[in-house]
């Protein structure tokens, strides 16, 4: 999440995060907070990346976005002191619907989140040295 937020902030020119929103963005993120993040197409973030891996990396994204939509899937089945309402689902946080002796409904899942995650801070870094440089991001693309 803070990854995704920063670097979406860099490259779309917009002003920094305050100290409490980087907090609350370190915190675990609700299922709401990352279908958001993962809503942004890698085109869009993923600047430095040749396109083929910006491709790659874009089917990631729309595996992950399914991934957490499928955990809001399960979660709705789970019964026991589980919202049914759509919109307090995704209010829920990946933790919020584990069970003891069962598998999490995020198996799978967390490690691709994490792998996607990585490549964010060499993203932030590329696009800074880039616009101190004086180079623009359309000249870049380019």
């Amino acid at each position: 999440m803070l990854g995704t937020s920063i670097l979406d902030r860099v490259v779309g020119g917009r002003p920094a995060l305050s100290a409490a929103a980087v907090t609350a963005l370190c915190e675990e993120p609700t299922l709401g907070q990352l279908r958001d993040a993962l809503s942004i197409p890698c085109a869009d973030l993923l600047i430095a990346c040749e396109p083929e891996l910006r491709d790659r990396h874009e089917e990631e994204r729309l595996e992950l976005l399914r991934a957490v939509e499928g955990v809001i899937e399960c979660a709705a089945e789970l019964g026991d002191d589980v919202p049914t309402e759509a919109a307090a689902l995704w209010a829920g946080r990946l933790t919020d619907f584990d069970r003891p002796r069962t598998d999490p409904l995020y198996e799978g899942t967390l490690q691709r989140l994490l792998r996607y995650a990585d490549q964010l801070p060499n993203e932030i870094s590329w696009y800074l040295k880039q616009s101190q440089a004086g180079a623009l991001p359309h000249q870049i693309r380019t």
